[in-house]
């Protein structure tokens, strides 16, 4: 697949769209591997889980009363995300000492066509 199909679709693309979702830049440090009453409630609900699970915290802004929970592929996904922002952004002097919400609406005004299913909110 393409580089740019690669941004689009799959667990990339879906990688970018849980990043503005909660609008926030992930790192190592905001997945935390499940514990093993985790591990039990999770198998218990939705059976043997296919690879290592991790809960996320996007952060103190994130109001949600919902615990996110990712596989290791996906926080690897998510984490090859902001790789990818922090690439796009880095000479952008003017974000320096930005939030994580500004960095991603100046990610976005450059590469819009990552989230088709939002409106272009300065119409």
């Amino acid at each position: 697949m393409n580089s740019i199909m690669s941004l689009l679709v799959g667990p990339l693309g879906e990688a970018f769209s849980v990043i503005d979702e909660y609008r926030f830049l992930p790192n190592p440090e905001c997945f935390t591997e499940f514990t093993e009453e985790m591990y039990e409630a999770y198998f218990n609900k939705m059976g043997m889980p296919a690879e290592r699970m991790y809960q996320m915290n996007p952060g103190a802004h994130y109001k949600g009363t919902e615990i996110l929970i990712v596989s290791k592929t996906e926080m690897g996904e998510m984490l090859k995300a902001r790789r990818f922002i922090d690439d796009v952004i880095k000479e952008e002097t003017s974000l320096e000492g930005a939030s994580d919400e500004e960095r991603l609406d100046y990610f976005k005004s450059i590469y819009s066509f990552l989230f088709p299913d939002q409106k272009n909110e300065n119409k």
